[in-house]
């Protein structure tokens, strides 16, 4: 039988312990929509599965290399450009920019870093207790969250529209949204609970997986951090002050000079930048399908699922798959760079069709990043390459995409609540500890408020780190059960029926 395979797959007989052979066992077998003969719905086939039908892999195959070739070569010129101008002009970016703003006076002192620790470790600790309240009542939170951002999102979005137009409109649309499902597709609730605590589950089955995905996060973090130095640093390269404006003489004329190597280089350094930090999330989010894909398919079978399952989708998502994340990526790195060139012409001086059109522009952003994000679960769960995953992806779009887009703003939002609570709690008990022990460590007002600061931003780090793997994960169940809902209905019958209450489709399995 032709079928899907998970990306976490590890070969039941083979010695674990060989990484080399273990990465080239973690290729899934490949899927083919047009070979597809449907006999995983066949009940009397059931009994008579074999494991290895899905998850055997003889010859790994490597998907798109060309783009990964492509990626590699982009990725160069960033950095030699990024490099080459901040080793020449970091003294000129320290004076224009500092490095931490509004921290200039405070004294770093051995009760600082203890208390920093503290809050961080608080931090984990708050984020880790959240997510368990969140699994035991998946209903409230979907219910409430759903609620908190639908009214707050109208409010803060009327008084954003003084402020930051695009925002404020951003914020309406989403609140609206919100409301209407809330009032006309109440099981559209009940269905993003259901997924929400099946994605809590299989995530506090395989922790590592918050590991992995912070440790590329820093990845991440740094090349953002880079990008935006080496963009500034570019400027002041070409004569420009390190936002983008000219430098003016002492009679006010400019003596900056507009060149086709200033767009070569912000070019250069912007696509680039983009284009790696939107590849190493995709890695994440084709990671955590893989993981999500491997319980998914051999939670009920004999063997069960397969040890290392985490590090074998992560090998293979930096390996046979890299290249298909590549060219996701390019699309949606294309319309981001488009939005991030209008932001730096300063769009505010376009008037009302410049708003429109940045408006615009970042609706597209949005979409094409979460339409990719269904390519990379496919690329996880089933390993085929990009072409393959694009036609699974519009075939389901058209049949399960608004059951589906509902489900996903709900848990999404629900998600953010969830990491602003948690963050403002965090908050409060490092405002409590520094109003009892803050004499005795000899904090000042200063310290008082960066430390309360450097909380609520930890926490909120931690926590959205924690929603980005359940919330990629959720997706990644719902794809495998649209797919195969036969093997979600032997291994929990129980949970398959409560979801069949709310969503009668996710019985019919897509082609």
């Amino acid at each position: 039988m032709d079928s899907p395979a998970t990306s976490g797959k590890v070969d039941m007989n083979f010695d674990s312990s060989n990484a080399t052979s273990e990465a080239a066992m973690a290729q899934p077998y490949e899927y083919s929509l047009e070979d597809d003969d449907n006999e995983l719905l066949d009940e009397e086939a059931i009994g008579n599965f074999d494991v290895d039908d899905r998850f055997s892999a003889p010859k790994p195959v490597w998907n798109d290399t060309s783009l990964a070739i492509y990626f590699l070569c982009v990725f160069l010129i960033f950095l030699v450009i990024g490099i080459k101008n901040i080793i020449k002009h970091f003294s000129e970016y320290k004076e224009q920019v500092p490095l931490v703003p509004g921290t200039s006076n405070l004294e770093i002192s051995f009760g600082l870093i203890m208390l920093a620790l503290i809050a961080t470790v608080v931090s984990i600790a708050i984020s880790a207790f959240v997510f368990i309240v969140a699994g035991r009542y998946p209903h409230v939170v979907t219910l409430k969250g759903s609620q908190i951002i639908a009214y707050l999102g109208v409010i803060f979005g009327l008084f954003s529209l003084f402020v930051e137009p695009v925002t404020g409109i951003f914020s309406i649309l989403v609140g609206s949204f919100i409301m209407y499902v809330l009032y006309y597709h109440k099981n559209s609730i009940s269905l993003a609970s259901n997924v929400l605590s099946e994605s809590i589950k299989v995530f506090k089955k395989y922790p590592s997986t918050v590991g992995l995905v912070m440790g590329t996060s820093v990845l991440v973090l740094t090349f953002s951090v880079f990008m935006n130095i080496s963009i500034a640093t570019t400027y002041i390269d070409h004569g420009y002050n390190a936002d983008g404006t000219p430098v003016l003489d002492d009679n006010g004329n400019t003596t900056s000079k507009f060149s086709f190597s200033l767009i070569w280089s912000l070019l250069s350094v912007v696509y680039g930048g983009l284009y790696t930090v939107d590849v190493l999330n995709n890695v994440i989010s084709v990671t955590i399908a893989g993981i999500y894909g491997t319980w998914y398919y051999t939670n009920s079978t004999f063997m069960g699922v397969p040890s290392n399952e985490c590090l074998s989708s992560f090998i293979r998502a930096f390996t046979y798959s890299f290249g298909s994340i590549c060219f996701g990526s390019l699309f949606v790195v294309a319309v981001q760079a488009i939005s991030v060139a209008f932001k730096m012409t300063h769009p505010e001086s376009a008037g009302v069709l410049g708003l429109i059109f940045q408006l615009i522009i970042g609706i597209l952003a949005q979409a094409a990043s979460y339409l990719n994000t269904y390519i990379c679960v496919y690329l996880g769960i089933y390993g085929v390459d990009f072409r393959r995953s694009v036609e699974s992806v519009i075939n389901f779009m058209k049949k399960r995409g608004k059951e589906s887009f509902r489900k996903d703003i709900v848990i999404a939002f629900s998600m953010v609540v969830i990491s602003f609570l948690a963050a403002l709690v965090n908050g409060l008990f490092t405002a409590l500890y520094l109003i009892i022990f803050g004499k005795l460590f000899g904090f000042g007002s200063n310290h008082f408020l960066a430390l309360i600061l450097y909380s609520i931003q930890m926490t909120f780090y931690v926590t959205s780190i924690v929603c980005f793997c359940v919330t990629t994960g959720g997706i990644a169940f719902f794809v495998a059960l649209s797919k195969d809902p036969s093997v979600y209905s032997e291994s929990n019958p129980f949970e398959y029926q409560e979801i069949i209450k709310n969503y009668p489709e996710g019985s019919e399995r897509l082609d």
